[in-house]
């Protein structure tokens, strides 16, 4: 449920069992969900409305993150890879294998945007430095 905090009322509801991440765009208007099925809804919170589906992780989203400039999406999922996402588009800019399938990849950003830390089962952490160029086509 979305809830408008001035007056307490419920704007509205998004009922959904198979989600597994949620985060919401820095600028407050979009809220990107992960789901069982490796999908990524983003949702448009003034209308609320599903507004596109990304694909294109095999397993379940684990993470999720907005860029500071909230121009770029990236998501950890169960399939092993980080994937990097212009909101915009329905397809990743970016993949990023990481390991085998079937292990927890959590990731996170530096308050900069610049520094992607990610973790699986392994007793490695990885730090990326990513550049994202929002203009380029996806693969």
């Amino acid at each position: 449920m979305v809830w408008n905090v001035a007056s307490g009322a419920e704007d509205w509801n998004l009922q959904d069992s198979s989600m597994t991440a949620a985060v919401f765009r820095p600028d407050d208007q979009v809220l990107a969900v992960g789901h069982m099925d490796g999908t990524i809804s983003l949702w448009d919170l003034a209308g609320g409305k599903k507004t596109r589906t990304l694909r294109g992780h095999s397993a379940w989203v684990q993470s999720l993150k907005f860029t500071p400039d909230g121009k770029t999406l990236i998501s950890s999922s169960h399939d092993g890879t980080i994937r990097l996402w212009n909101p915009d588009w329905e397809r990743a800019t970016q993949i990023i294998a990481l390991g085998p399938a079937n292990q927890r990849l959590v990731m996170d950003l530096d308050p900069s945007g610049k520094y992607l830390f990610a973790a699986g089962d392994s007793p490695v952490i990885y730090v990326l430095r990513l550049t994202i160029d929002g203009n380029r086509a996806p693969p």
